[in-house]
């Protein structure tokens, strides 16, 4: 069963109070608003078209206190109401396995990028890198892996830079004291 039928189901239920389950496809989108005195046969073509089968309506019911529980079963035709919940699951499903899907698509754009991004951001800046920095980018340029791992490639840049750091430090702190001395 498809989206669209599924939602012009709804639509249906909206506007008329009652459950419908068919076979084919409506041939509207947007559900008509009730006519006065119209039957029901006019009213299935108008609303479904007539490229709609096996029409089975469901509507709200009371029935009379000495009818049995057989006889209500067989009045509701339990099989349509199954199939058409059924339908109902599984389009929740496909729409359920189609987010996951994009989830897990956009997680994947998370978790690393292509290396071509990384070489055009290096030919971008150019010359203007250092040699280090080149080797450090290159390094992962050069890597087997398909693309670049983000997560890798931001705990060694800050591996590094911490070390850089602690270097410069050191070296500050050895030049003041050569100059108090």
């Amino acid at each position: 069963m498809t989206s669209k039928k599924i939602q012009y189901q709804y639509r249906i239920f909206k506007k008329y109070s009652i459950l419908v389950d068919f076979d084919g496809e409506p041939r509207r989108e947007n559900v008509p608003a009730a006519v006065e005195g119209e039957t029901f046969k006019h009213w299935r073509l108008r609303v479904l078209g007539d490229g709609v089968t096996n029409l089975t309506v469901f509507g709200p019911h009371i029935p009379a206190q000495q009818t049995t529980m057989v006889g209500l079963k067989k009045w509701a035709d339990n099989e349509s109401l199954e199939r058409m919940f059924g339908n109902l699951a599984n389009e929740k499903n496909r729409v359920r396995k189609e987010g996951t899907e994009r989830v897990k698509a956009v997680e994947r754009s998370f978790v690393g990028f292509s290396k071509n991004t990384l070489a055009v951001l290096l030919d971008e800046l150019g010359d203007s890198l250092e040699g280090a920095t080149k080797e450090f980018f290159g390094n992962f340029q050069n890597s087997t892996d398909a693309d670049i791992d983000t997560e890798q490639m931001l705990r060694e840049l800050i591996l590094k830079f911490n070390t850089g750091v602690r270097q410069l430090r050191v070296a500050n702190a050895a030049n003041a004291a050569n100059l108090k001395a």
